[in-house]
């Protein structure tokens, strides 16, 4: 049984199959981890997550899968160069977008990078969303990036990741189920309190994941949730200043290294950018260094 009644399935997973090769099956390892968490967090056993475990990426979406993908309530997309390259994953995409208008939206995909991916490669649908970095690049690898709990599941990041991940997967389904009732939902709508978490610079992701944990752990939102247009300055400025509008405070983690280059101006960084905007806030900005 389902914990969101409307739908057969709280969860729809779509992944590339290579991503779920070898002894580790990360693909499965890390559903397992989810499906644990998530049903503490809700406090129930009815949960249901969809994922074909034996695909084979040659055979069409069969009038099951259909149905399955139809009536999920939420699509949980495991992005990586596989799953660009695999029409088996567009077919699910698409047929999931086809079903469900706006769901991008609303806040029902969630995107999973479990390998380092181009951004401009990834579908203009998604494009926007900034989704869940499960991978790292590993000194002892010199450098090369591998997925987050390949050889250890024990890994802090990794562990980190499952729970940021757990934890907005159950906002979304406790919203989705409190919908049914109005009153609750509004309810749920006027106790919500944003934080603006600003880019950090590049050398403290991992620290900007477990500030994600804690802070959602606290039961406070997390803004922003999507990528800023960086083609258009006044676009980004806009959208960025849309929601420092709604946040009571203001967050970033700095080191002295420098931040990404903002992609409409070569000359500026992108945790430097959004320093300027946060001292619109006054005494609720927080920057840590």
């Amino acid at each position: 049984m389902a914990f969101v009644s409307d739908y057969d399935h709280d969860v729809f997973v779509s992944y590339a199959h290579l991503d779920n090769q070898g002894e580790t099956a990360w693909v499965s390892t890390l559903v397992r981890h989810l499906d644990t968490d998530l049903r503490q967090r809700l406090g129930t056993k009815d949960l249901r997550i969809w994922i074909d475990e034996n695909l084979d990426g040659n055979r069409p979406l069969t009038p099951e899968i259909m149905r399955s993908i139809q009536r999920s309530a939420t699509l949980l997309i495991v992005m990586s160069s596989g799953y660009l390259a695999s029409e088996w994953c567009a077919k699910e995409r698409n047929a999931f977008l086809g079903f469900v208008r706006d769901c991008v939206a609303a806040g029902r995909i969630f995107i999973v990078h479990c390998r380092e991916t181009d951004r401009t490669a990834i579908p203009p649908e998604f494009g926007d969303l900034i989704g869940f970095k499960f991978w790292t690049q590993d000194p002892e690898a010199g450098g090369a990036t591998r997925p987050l709990g390949l050889s250890d599941v024990k890994e802090r990041a990794y562990l980190a990741g499952v729970i940021n991940l757990s934890d907005r997967l159950a906002r979304t389904l406790k919203e989705m189920k409190a919908a049914q009732k109005p009153e609750a939902r509004s309810a749920a709508a006027a106790s919500a309190a944003y934080v603006f978490l600003a880019r950090s610079t590049d050398d403290l992701e991992t620290k900007e994941e477990e500030l994600v944990g804690y802070l959602t752990q606290a039961g406070l939102s997390i803004l922003p949730e999507s990528w800023y247009p960086e083609a258009n300055e006044h676009a980004f400025r806009a959208a960025m200043q849309g929601d420092l509008n709604r946040c009571a405070v203001f967050v970033q983690l700095l080191s002295r290294s420098p931040g990404r280059r903002a992609g409409f101006s070569a000359g500026q960084r992108l945790p430097c950018d959004s320093a300027r905007h946060r001292q619109r806030l006054g005494d609720a900005a927080l920057a840590v260094a």
